[in-house]
């Protein structure tokens, strides 16, 4: 059985905004509400990964595949967002048909929070778990 939850609040918001930090986190501001990804994630197009955060690792291109996140993110209305339990990523899908993917991979640390301006909160804990807080 593949069990998932969808998050219909955020869909039809625009991607406001892309931060970028060192390594991390990498967070994403939406009209009403945002993303802070602490873990590994990637973003796909057409089929193909574009970028991921190995990508902003590697000394000397982070510049470069932040800007690739920004054409494919920024500005963009977000289509749908969620979480597929069984293989426990939340995804992210925008009108342009880009597609992030992040997954948890820590047993210490938080990977993500999905955050609404209505005091909603989805958290991936550390070792995977998840906890909705509304």
């Amino acid at each position: 059985m593949n069990e998932s939850l969808d998050f219909p609040y955020f869909k039809g918001q625009k991607i406001t905004k892309l931060e970028n930090g060192k390594p991390l986190p990498l967070i994403l501001h939406f009209s009403n509400g945002g993303l802070v990804i602490e873990c590994p994630w990637r973003l796909k197009k057409d089929g193909r990964i574009t970028v991921g955060q190995t990508d902003f690792q590697t000394a000397g291109t982070a510049g470069e595949y932040l800007d690739k996140l920004n054409t494919l993110l920024a500005g963009k209305e977000i289509h749908s967002i969620c979480w597929w339990k069984e293989a426990e990523i939340l995804r992210v899908t925008t009108e342009n048909q880009a597609v992030l993917d992040i997954f948890h991979n820590s047993a210490s640390f938080e990977g993500w929070e999905l955050f609404g301006d209505n005091d909603f909160s989805f958290i991936s804990l550390p070792g995977g778990e998840v906890e909705n807080i509304s």
